[in-house]
């Protein structure tokens, strides 16, 4: 289902249209300003207030002008004993008689505005009219000087009588002027968001030019007594002169109909436009009576979606008396819809040409990152719809190799699909049987009823004799799958068995063959809350009403309003939510991701459960619906409890189709996965143990939890040590989480307890010191079930997120969970904490340094969870294992979102060791240390869920390449070493980065100590090199993290080969992975583990990895077909190697321009020549001059004399004739139109010679023969030209006679001989060095094309060269063949040839792959580009090969002589 298509964008204009809300849709993304009527949908408007006649309707307000006048008496007090108005910034109007009192003393302040919005400024000078006298009522007036200026820009905002509202931002139109009426439009932005409700609705904003009614309303304010309202025909005995507002009733008039006052003409200069709305009434109003009220809206009411709203048509602009007598004007609102769009939706571009990014080395299926940093893979823009309609959006997209191939997001990306999937393609398409069975039970009024089609149960019990004491709901979405919430799922630590096929207990059960939560998950924050239960048997439809629900896969629009299922235990019915944006719910739930959806529900009393489904029904031509699964519930918003969070569909329905594409980002090339398998355990909690109490049936009450911290030793609280009849627990429970079910007692043990020790300073009256330990009877069997914990021995808790487990209770009186839970918790500092336990008993001191406060607005521990851990998993050896933080102590009826308090293990740990010592247990300081404690049970642990393949009842596979932390240590890993300071214990402090063969990037720090710079380096073992200069970043200070970032320049050039090779430098700010290398140090016995007898290795319990100062950052980037280390930083400062917290590096990106500026820095050539240029303006085209030599020549278009271009190209001297355009040539030198050989070089690529060809080099290759005394030679050459030929003058040596050209065609049995007409060798040839290696031979014929050769095209860009070639040479059998080639720098091979290369050289490194045959480079064979048309071009022939290595080449680099080669054509 796709009622939008690909995301058309006149799809508001339908839901503009059309009446019923049903059928309407919302982007999920807003991109219009006229969707009020969807956003406020729940409020609309009452009913008017006034009534229908045509009079004014009276509001409170007053002016913004008036200024109180006031004299401070000796108390301070003020009496406010006149009135004035506003006149200017700084001065107030007034009468004269105001300026002093009865006692001749002046006025000392004025206040502007209400109590609310008051400013109170001080008056510096009363001015009096100079005719006024004391006594006399004329020339009465006088202006007040203010100290300082009224603040004129709005710093808050009233409404709704005295609320009010900080204004935080302002924006003008860009196009306003002051005194102007053009343009006259801005926006306020507000500190907090309004907060609307039925009597107060937000005003709505007209976008169209033609308004839906000739008569407007608008604000305005005047005299109350004027206003009043007198339906007799008695008269108004009142005098009320106060202002306040009022809404006035005008006709809306024609433009050039519009008889405004005239004394605002001055500020319409250019009369009134489009922007302009002119309104007005035929009365005259009594003065007074009504005023505009500035910026305050004309608008109406529109009906829409059968409620109305109130829409804003204009802003009042200018007039007076409300436009009574003579006309008013208002600023559309509509002319300026782009500008407000523009800045209340910055994402929104409508022709803003918006930037699209393409990276030309990515290719189809390459994984590539979204503009917002999603992960994605490279696809053709037919598979991402999404994309497709951001890009038509004008928003940001990336492409990748091609404007058809883009970079889209997994949960974007359409797949192609298993049988399964196309059931869920083809959805709306089958079960119309069932639909039309269905229609007349479905979406009516409630209850929900057994015969909905699309519910079911996912429950864990498989006897139907057993109550269900905790399940799901679900939607079935195939014959074999239901969706549902992944938390609903992860309350039980085992998957579930069974799916209920409907509400009673007597509807049929399907077996469950497997679960599949969404792998990034997170319980904390709700995000990815989806599953996938498969069935082992698909559902047979003769059989039940049940049948699958459609999936909603539109990812730019969701339905307006949609139907949500109510079922819980006092309800069973529906409701009838609307959509909400993404960006009006982020401010009620944080950190909102795309993929989640926000709807509001009403009524505000609706519970809506966890795992809920909310469906929208769309009406076929046949009469039957399809319901469509839009979103299921997640959990309420944390500020909005009207607002449901769902988890949005169309976001998931690739992954839910495609498992390979849901896990291709884990996929990989060629690496060989150490995977393996071996039975599955509940490892996670091997330590927690339930503690009991006997009763007398011997049944037995499990009332508290602990922790095995020995093989027979567990923590607890110290309050967990007697019951409320002070009887104190007997017996502990391991490996059992579910007590009151055996389903899961294979690998149980149940031990007495024989020895209770509370903490010598405990007391049951206080809540200190609430720990103790319980001894067992004997120690437990050791088992990936049963396994101690080990305690956090450090006082600092440094971990932002811990868990707590238990079998407490579920909520606030609510009852124990028999099946063991965990809850995620965050710390809360004990100031902050104490505040909820001000008045609590045994708290007499507040909470101690040896207490911990956690908690999380949505989970806590509860009743029976006391003595439980409190814990956080660290990393070894691939296994997580848990360390006690804290046990369980108290806190406060749960489900409040009060935090609980912990008490701390760390300060209690030399007391327990003392207990365990006095009992005679072999502890000892160092059993303690949390590297012995991982270690010692390390086999028993779960592993790291990322190396976790796939995980079943009985066996889980591992593939070990995954894991984190690794022995193999980084090739382009430097240590840097000061000699005499440092011996052999003592640990290497500074590290570096190998970047070419003799420089070394490390931190500034590193490259000196103490004034000295590093002697040498070591590096691949036990290789070293002598450092010869170090440099330091200029900005960086001794002590500081900025700018700490300097190089290395070593002795010797180091050797690379397939194993050593140096780091790339990442030179772009943004990370092409989220996820890289960190070069560390670690304890080896923490990094190993046998698996199948191969040691690998993990880590991050502490001591485990710490990071190398200096070492990479790095990671392999696949580029251009290969797979090289890309550095992206340096180790800079942390711990832990950033595991737990942050650590952090120097970007090398950053500090690029200083690199390149000691790398490369740039040579200024004193002894540069300027071309020497004369030009004679009196010399026209055709006219005769002289040449440089003195011979005569003829002024002639520069075009047609390429040896004066090749001569001025080499700052050699020349002369122009009338214009740089026309110069002075020899006259054998000139080129005309048809003789003009050289012109087929220039013109080379515009005609399609090898359009739809592959490439073959026989296309452009002849051999040259040359004849001996003894014996026939050949020279290969590259035809550039119908009839000149291009080779080494190497091959052209000694005493050989040219005798023709042999042009042998492969396609045809032909050979083409042709007599040589010339030989031009380059004249600066030195055959010693081979320099200017280069010769044209002339043919007297031209080429015919049915001769089977083209001209290939010369490489003339003297800047870049291609990176990749074909390299052309011979076969054993003298055929013609290509290996793959690539240039290098002329300075990585000036070791390689023992000289500095020229720019006329080009290095060139032929590859041979083992399965291709070798072939032989001889001189003047071509390397060859293939461009991206279908043109081939020359870039270099062979010259000779590097006397030590017989890959690397030197070539004739073509592009420097491509002017010499037209100059002698």
């Amino acid at each position: 289902m796709n009622l939008t298509g690909n995301g058309d964008r006149g799809f508001m204009a339908y839901m503009e249209n059309e009446v019923n809300k049903n059928q309407a849709m919302m982007p999920n993304v807003r991109e219009s300003l006229d969707d009020c009527h969807l956003r406020y949908y729940k409020h609309s408007i009452l009913e008017s207030s006034y009534p229908t006649f045509e009079r004014l309707h009276l509001k409170s307000s007053e002016f913004p002008h008036h200024a109180l006048i006031g004299w401070t008496d000796s108390d301070g007090t003020v009496k406010w004993n006149c009135i004035g108005t506003l006149v200017w910034e700084n001065f107030i109007l007034t009468s004269a008689r105001c300026t002093e009192n009865e006692n001749s003393v002046a006025p000392a302040v004025v206040r502007l505005g209400n109590s609310d919005t008051m400013q109170q400024i001080k008056i510096a000078e009363a001015i009096r009219h100079p005719e006024y006298r004391e006594g006399n009522r004329q020339h009465a007036i006088a202006l007040l000087r203010l100290e300082s200026k009224v603040e004129k820009r709005a710093t808050f905002v009233m409404y709704m009588g005295n609320e009010r509202n900080t204004v935080v931002k302002h924006y003008n139109h860009p196009g306003y002027r002051e005194g102007q009426y053009y343009n006259d439009i801005g926006l306020l932005k507000v500190k907090d968001r309004f907060v609307f409700f039925g009597s107060f609705v937000p005003f709505c904003i007209w976008h169209d030019t033609a308004l839906p009614e000739s008569i407007i309303e608008l604000t305005g304010h005047g005299r109350r007594d004027l206003n009043h309202f007198s339906l007799h025909n008695e008269s108004v005995d009142v005098f009320e002169p106060q202002n306040f507002q009022l809404t006035a009733r005008a006709d809306v008039l024609p433009l050039d109909n519009c008889s405004y006052p005239v004394e605002f003409s001055k500020n319409v200069s250019r009369g009134l436009t489009e922007e302009h709305l002119c309104f007005g009434n035929e009365p005259y109003l009594v003065p007074q009576t009504c005023q505009q009220a500035l910026g305050g809206p004309i608008g109406g009411k529109v009906d829409k979606f059968n409620k109305q709203y109130r829409y804003a048509f204009a802003l009042n602009s200018f007039g007076r008396d409300c436009g009574f007598g003579h006309a008013a004007v208002g600023v559309r609102l509509s002319t300026h819809i782009d500008w407000l769009r523009s800045v209340l939706l910055p994402d929104y571009r409508k022709d803003s040409g918006s930037v699209h990014f393409l990276n030309s080395d990515l290719e189809e299926n390459d994984t590539c990152r979204h503009v917002d940093g999603t992960e994605g893979l490279c696809v053709d823009v037919a598979r991402c719809p999404k994309i497709r309609y951001d890009f038509g959006a004008n928003r940001q997209v990336i492409f990748c190799q091609t404007s058809t191939v883009i970079c889209c997001p997994y949960e974007n990306m359409v797949n192609e699909t298993s049988v399964y999937g196309r059931e869920l393609d083809e959805c709306e398409d089958r079960y119309q049987v069932n639909r039309a069975r269905a229609n007349e039970k479905v979406f009516e009024t409630g209850p929900v009823g057994e015969d909905f089609p699309h519910l079911v149960v996912i429950e864990w019990h498989e006897n139907r004799n057993v109550k269900a004491d905790r399940s799901c709901r679900g939607t079935l979405i195939s014959s074999k799958a239901v969706l549902t919430s992944a938390k609903c799922l992860q309350q039980r630590a085992n998957k579930p068995l069974v799916v209920k096929l409907g509400m009673s207990e007597a509807a049929p059960v399907l077996s469950v063959e497997d679960t599949v939560v969404h792998p990034e998950f997170d319980g904390v924050s709700g995000k990815n809350d989806v599953a996938v239960v498969k069935l082992k048997e698909p559902i047979d439809q003769t059989s039940t009403v049940k049948y699958p629900a459609c999936l909603w896969t539109n990812q730019t629009h969701t339905p307006f309003e949609m139907i949500q299922l109510v079922i819980n235990e006092t309800t069973d019915t529906y409701v009838y939510p609307t959509a909400m944006y993404h960006a009006d719910c982020a401010a009620l739930e944080v950190g909102l991701a795309t993929n989640q959806l926000c709807v509001d529900v009403q009524p505000p009393n609706t519970v809506v459960s966890v795992g809920d489904p909310m469906f929208w029904s769309e009406m076929l031509d046949d009469g039957s619906r399809v319901q469509y699964l839009v979103g299921i519930m997640s959990h309420t918003a944390a500020n909005g409890r009207l607002v449901i969070v769902h988890s949005r569909i169309s976001s998931y329905v690739g992954w839910i189709k495609n498992c390979h594409f849901r896990y291709y980002k884990y996929g990989k090339y060629s690496i060989i996965k150490p995977a393996f398998g071996q039975p599955t355990y509940l490892r996670e909690f091997a330590h927690m143990a339930a503690i009991g109490w006997t009763q007398p049936d011997n049944t037995i009450k499990w009332n508290c939890g602990g922790s095995l911290i020995w093989e027979n030793y567990i923590l607890t609280a110290a309050h967990c040590t007697e019951d409320h009849e002070n009887n104190a627990p007997d017996v502990a429970r391991f490996a059992d989480l579910d007590l009151f079910n055996d389903t899961d007692n294979q690998y149980a043990q149940q031990l007495k307890i024989v020895e209770i020790i509370r903490h010598p300073e405990h007391k049951f009256r206080a809540r200190y010191h609430d720990i103790a330990l319980m001894r067992l009877e004997h120690n437990v069997l050791l088992h990936d079930t049963v396994a101690p914990a080990c305690l956090w021995t450090d006082d600092e808790i440094r971990f932002k997120v811990l868990e707590a487990t238990g079998w407490g209770d579920t909520g606030f009186a609510a009852a124990k969970t028999p099946i063991l839970l965990k809850v995620a918790l965050r710390p809360v500092d004990n100031e902050q904490c104490i505040q909820h336990y001000v008045n609590l008993r045994g708290l007499r001191d507040g909470l101690h340094a040896n207490q911990l406060c956690a908690g999380d607005p949505r989970m806590d521990t509860c009743p029976g969870d006391s003595g439980g851990p409190l814990q956080v998993k660290l990393l070894h050896n691939t296994r997580e294992t848990p360390f006690l933080v804290g046990v369980t102590s108290f806190g406060l009826a749960c489900g409040l979102s009060v935090p609980g308090v912990y008490t701390r293990v760390a300060p209690y740990v030399p007391w327990i060791m003392s207990v365990l010592k006095d009992r005679g247990e072999a502890v000892t300081e160092w059993k303690f240390q949390p590297q012995a404690c991982a270690l010692r049970y390390a086999q028993y642990r779960e592993f790291e869920p990322r190396v976790v393949l796939d995980k079943s009842d009985d066996m889980e596979q591992v593939d070990l390449s995954e894991a984190h932390l690794f022995q193999t240590a980084s090739r382009q890993l430097a240590t840097i070493h000061w000699d005499g300071m440092e011996n052999a214990s003592t640990p290497h402090d500074c590290f570096g980065v190998i970047i070419d063969e003799s420089t070394i990037v490390t931190l500034a720090r590193c490259a000196r100590q103490n004034g000295k710079p590093p002697s040498h380096v070591s590096y691949q073992g036990t290789a070293a090199n002598a450092v010869i200069r170090s440099y330091i970043h200029p900005n960086w200070r001794e002590g500081s993290l900025f700018g700490d970032i300097g190089l290395l320049k070593l002795k010797e050039s180091l050797d690379f080969s397939a194993e050593f090779q140096p780091a790339c430098i990442w030179e772009r700010t943004d990370l092409p992975e989220p996820e890289f290398f960190v070069s560390g140090r670690g304890l080896l016995e923490l990094n190993l583990i046998d698996v199948e007898d191969e040691p690998l290795e993990t880590g991050a319990v502490p001591g485990t990895c710490q990071q190398s100062p200096g070492g990479p950052l790095e990671r392999e980037i696949m580029r251009s077909g290969r797979s090289l280390m890309y550095v992206y930083a340096l180790n800079l400062y942390g711990r832990d190697c950033g595991y737990g917290e942050s650590a952090l590096g120097v970007r090398l990106a950053y500090h690029l321009s200083w690199m390149d500026s000691i790398l490369f820095p740039k040579q200024i050539d004193e002894d540069a020549t300027e071309p020497f240029i004369f030009l004679n303006s009196d010399l026209d085209e055709g006219d005769t001059c002289t040449v440089y030599s003195g011979f005569d020549g003829v002024c002639t278009r520069a075009v047609n004399c390429p040896k004066m271009l090749y001569r001025y190209s080499q700052n050699q001297v020349v002369r122009f004739c009338s214009s740089g355009s026309v110069l002075c040539c020899p006259r054998e030198d000139v080129r005309n139109e048809t003789d003009a050989e050289w012109r087929e070089i220039d013109s080379c690529e515009v005609a399609s010679r090898d359009e739809g060809k592959a490439f073959n080099p026989y296309h452009h290759m002849v051999t040259i023969v040359l004849k001996g005394e003894e014996l026939t030679q050949g020279c290969i050459g590259t035809m550039i030209t119908s009839r000149t030929f291009l080779t080494a003058a190497s091959c052209l040596d000694g005493n050989a006679v040219l005798e023709y050209v042999s042009l042998d065609n492969s396609e045809v049995p032909m050979i083409v001989l042709m007599a040589i007409e010339k030989v031009i060798v380059h004249p600066e040839y030195d055959s010693k060095t081979k320099r200017n290696n280069i010769a044209l031979v002339r043919a007297v014929n031209r080429t015919e094309t049915s001769f089977g050769k083209t001209p290939a095209c010369l490489w003339g860009n003297n800047t870049h060269t291609p990176f990749h070639l074909n390299q052309i040479g011979l076969t054993e059998e003298q055929m013609l063949g290509a290996a793959l080639a690539f240039t290098k720098f002329n300075s990585d091979c000036r070791r390689t040839f023992g000289r500095p290369l020229t720019d006329g050289e080009l290095c060139v490194d032929v590859e041979y792959p083992s399965d291709t045959e070798k072939i032989v480079v001889d001189e003047g064979t071509p390397a060859y580009w293939i461009g991206r048309g279908t043109f081939n071009y020359l870039v270099g022939i062979a010259s000779h090969a590097a006397p030590n290595d017989s890959s690397v080449f030197l070539h004739t680099r073509i592009a420097p002589y491509v002017g010499w080669i037209k100059s002698v054509l």
